[in-house]
């Protein structure tokens, strides 16, 4: 894998999909590279660090693609913060902007100022909208691709700058551990705004070349079921509660999941 395909470029037979709304890595490609530009002319420019605040949506997956295309650091803040958490997000990853899901504004309102939308193609009529934070632009580390936040279970979450180089280095022994093809996808429930969902769930399958299936995790356990079971995934990404949801509450059979060869857990019961 060459600097995350060169940085952030995804290979057109590639699809991915939220829900069950499917889209191209052709499209995917076009709508960041689209994105990128917009940002740019706003005044994002490399090294600048810009918040994401999006669930599992097309929209996420495009945001961070523009970011890293622009070589920019994104700051991945969970769309289930409240206003005082994501001010201090911002704040002390001295994110300079916010991508944000226009259900995200009223918690913004009081932290950025509000540029103007900027509309990402796709079939699920995802969006984000620009806001310009007050906080001073704090150059990242020039192989920095992002800053992500502990869960706080010791306290305090802390903000983790990643790079490039590091998250490389672990896809990579990802890859090596597992024998997929090209047309194997994975199945992730689990949000992309923590390091365990976005790696998993959405890097490692896009930036090895296999599809990916975002799912909102918020959803019952039959719906990660049937999807699986549509597409025919041969990864699910889980936490121990949808495991045992799907074992108890739904009841999975080796049937439902028949097609899946890797299951990847992570996190408390």
């Amino acid at each position: 894998m060459t600097r995350l395909a060169d940085r952030a470029g995804i290979a057109p037979e590639l699809w991915l999909a939220v829900g069950a709304v499917t889209t191209s890595g052709r499209d995917i490609d076009t709508a960041a590279e689209r994105l990128a530009a917009a940002l740019s002319r706003h005044g994002v420019a490399r090294r600048q660090r810009v918040a994401v605040i999006h669930g599992n949506t097309l929209a996420f997956a495009v945001s961070v693609l523009a970011i890293l295309k622009l070589e920019a650091s994104a700051v991945l803040i969970s769309p289930q913060s409240s206003a005082r958490e994501v001010g201090e997000a911002l704040r002390r990853a001295h994110a300079s902007w916010a991508l944000a899901a226009p259900s995200a504004a009223g918690k913004l309102t009081d932290y950025a100022t509000r540029m103007e939308p900027s509309a990402i193609a796709g079939a699920d009529g995802s969006a984000s909208t620009l806001w310009r934070t007050p906080h001073a632009q704090i150059a990242a580390g020039p192989d920095e691709m992002m800053v992500q936040f502990t869960s706080g279970a010791a306290g305090r979450p802390k903000a983790v700058a990643r790079s490039l180089t590091h998250l490389e280095h672990e896809l990579e022994a990802f890859a090596s551990a597992l024998s997929l093809g090209r047309t194997d996808p994975t199945v992730c429930p689990c949000p992309l705004s923590h390091s365990y969902g976005l790696l998993n769930g959405f890097l490692m399958p896009l930036f090895m070349g296999r599809p990916s299936v975002l799912l909102d995790g918020l959803l019952l356990p039959g719906e990660v079921v049937r999807a699986v079971a549509h597409y025919k995934a041969r990864v699910l990404v889980g936490v121990p509660a949808i495991y045992r949801a799907m074992a108890e509450t739904y009841g999975a059979t080796a049937d439902d999941l028949s097609s899946v060869q890797y299951c990847f857990t992570a996190a408390r019961r």
